[in-house]
């Protein structure tokens, strides 16, 4: 199962879709527009790879891994962010993110 949180923002509305329709024939994909809705998302769905982007309405989406890996640290995190600077990046890998992607 994959869980996917990006932002609802209008530049993004299309990426959470196209993931899904990407994934649905392998995957069980499920998404979340907030990091309170992607929380309440993992603890009930448990996913073994979670794609999350950093730029959330209502918290930056480093407090939604902190939280993922408080719960399981051995789920996949791969962050995909247009807004990613070096010291993101290296934020993002000391919290243990699996990978971390820049979207165009």
């Amino acid at each position: 199962m994959i869980m996917i949180a990006f932002a609802r923002f209008p530049s993004d509305l299309q990426l959470p879709t196209a993931l899904s329709m990407l994934l649905k024939d392998e995957f069980d994909p499920h998404s979340a527009g907030s990091v309170r809705d992607g929380v309440r998302l993992f603890d009930t769905l448990q996913p073994s790879v979670v794609i999350l982007d950093l730029h959330l309405p209502d918290q930056h989406g480093l407090e939604a891994l902190r939280w993922i890996r408080r719960m399981d640290r051995s789920v996949r995190v791969i962050i995909l962010t247009g807004y990613a600077t070096l010291e993101i990046v290296e934020e993002s890998m000391r919290l243990g993110a699996s990978d971390c992607l820049h979207k165009p």
